[in-house]
């Protein structure tokens, strides 16, 4: 509409409106009031808000429509935005919409008898409607407008950070990359369509990103707990990558922060971890044995949100387990095995979590049918030894002798640890005893928002 964008940019935001139903609606909104034509206004918020730079502006552009796009650099909030989003197609994507839904209501209606989108087709007096016979509508002030783009910019921001953090659960386990987290590791077309695919799933899905942002917050704090605890080991240089560490960035880079015009982009590449700087790597992690999750699925972990919180602690065994090439295998129960997922080390996608995660609670508790299906599991394979089993429960029940002495021989022969998580309570007592004959640690959790509790067996110390 007042920006000549590119074919490139033009595919990023309808790639947006594919995976987003209220983008597109939007956009139909605006298409109401406004004609055809107004398709170009988000593309131009989306374009302007990938761009670093403006792109070249088109003639006889609509008179709403410049005041907006041309009053908005005058804001800080929009130059924050900017910021954020630069050259993040899923970031313009989202704060595109969040800005289109906050600035709609200041698009006006196209006067009847001119077709929509002309240049001209609305001036300030408002002369057009009145020859038509229309009530005229108030023409906002430069004051409103700001107003009104100070408020969309707020809350593209929220939208693009409550985005990325409904992510942070599931970004490492799909492999996903996007400027702004730790690791940038692939910025292309393939991997944007997962990440939007993978957004729009949990868009759809309000328990799955419950699940997926509480995984997340789990996964920071074990992130803290293992910088805080582990030692760098001696690493070497192989190639140069885009960081936000400030100890690897190149010569070139650390220049520019002499320079008082480059010192500002040069911050900015650095938050959004698109610096450049030496890669280093450190001597390979050996691959360990398989982590075997054994989810209780009975009605009773209903209650109080305990089937959200443990369905993020295993969501977040799987993200440890991607992280040490480990094998992932969930059996989830109740007073039988009702499901098992497998996942190979790093090969986990979208199916997979869908599979593992999305299913409601239901029916009794019966440990001895999981316990020896996981005996079964590694007992089947060479590559199964030295597992670590991880039992999530709220239940209680009597385990038969012979499925104790399976668990305890597989413990002496193997080296299996089994790590038992009780959450919540059972007639006012801690549950979870009944495990206590096989369990290599027991974790005891009666307040699910004390996330530091379940951080040993999240990174799977099995001690």
């Amino acid at each position: 509409m007042l920006y000549d964008t590119s074919r490139w940019l033009d595919l990023l935001w309808r790639e947006h409106l594919e995976v987003s139903e209220p983008a597109l609606e939007l956009v139909q909104a605006g298409i109401q009031k406004q004609g055809a034509g107004f398709a170009g206004f988000p593309a131009d918020i989306h374009a302007r808000l990938y761009l670093p730079s403006d792109p070249a502006e088109l003639a006889d552009a609509p008179e709403w429509a410049m005041r907006l796009h041309r009053l908005a650099p005058e804001l800080g909030e929009w130059g924050r935005l900017r910021a954020m989003c630069a050259r993040n197609g899923f970031a313009a994507g989202i704060a595109a919409e969040a800005m289109l839904k906050e600035l709609l209501p200041l698009v006006p209606d196209a006067p009847e008898g001119k077709p929509a989108g002309e240049p001209g087709q609305q001036d300030q007096e408002g002369g057009d409607e009145k020859q038509q016979g229309q009530p005229e509508q108030p023409t906002p002030s430069d004051a409103d407008i700001r107003a009104a783009l100070r408020a969309a910019s707020r809350a593209a921001r929220d939208a693009v950070q409550d985005a990325e953090q409904g992510l942070d659960g599931v970004r490492h386990v799909l492999r996903l990359s996007t400027p702004g987290s730790l690791t940038v590791t692939d910025s292309g077309p393939a991997n944007l369509k997962a990440v939007r695919e993978a957004f729009g799933l949990l868009s759809k899905n309000p328990k799955l990103r419950r699940i997926a942002e509480l995984a997340g917050r789990i996964e920071r704090l074990a992130a803290a707990k293992r910088k805080s605890e582990i030692k760098p080991g001696v690493s070497e240089v192989h190639g140069i990558e885009r960081t936000g560490d400030i100890a690897r960035l190149l010569p070139s880079e650390l220049l520019a922060m002499c320079h008082p015009k480059l010192r500002t982009s040069m911050l900015v590449r650095l938050v959004q971890h698109q610096a450049l700087g030496y890669a280093v790597k450190s001597r390979e992690t050996l691959g360990r044995g398989p982590v075997v999750v054994l989810l209780d699925e009975s009605s009773s972990m209903a209650e109080d949100g305990k089937d959200v919180w443990s369905k993020a602690v295993t969501l977040a065994l799987l993200d440890t387990a991607t992280r040490q090439k480990r094998a992932w295998h969930l059996i989830a129960f109740n007073g039988s095995v009702v499901r098992e997922v497998e996942v190979q080390p790093g090969k986990a996608n979208v199916a997979d979590i869908v599979k593992a995660l999305d299913h409601r609670c239901a029916g009794g508790t019966d440990f001895d049918a999981p316990i020896l299906r996981a005996v079964d599991i590694i007992r089947g394979s060479r590559t199964m030894a030295k597992a670590d089993v991880a039992v999530i429960t709220d239940g209680e029940d009597t385990l038969e002798p012979a499925t104790v002495e399976a668990a305890q021989a597989l413990s002496k022969a193997e080296g299996v640890n089994w790590m038992v998580v009780a959450v919540g309570l059972v007639g006012g007592e801690t549950c979870g005893t009944s495990l206590g004959p096989i369990a290599t640690t027991m974790t005891h959790v009666t307040d699910i928002g004390d996330l530091k509790a379940v951080l040993p067996v999240v990174g799977l110390d099995g001690r």
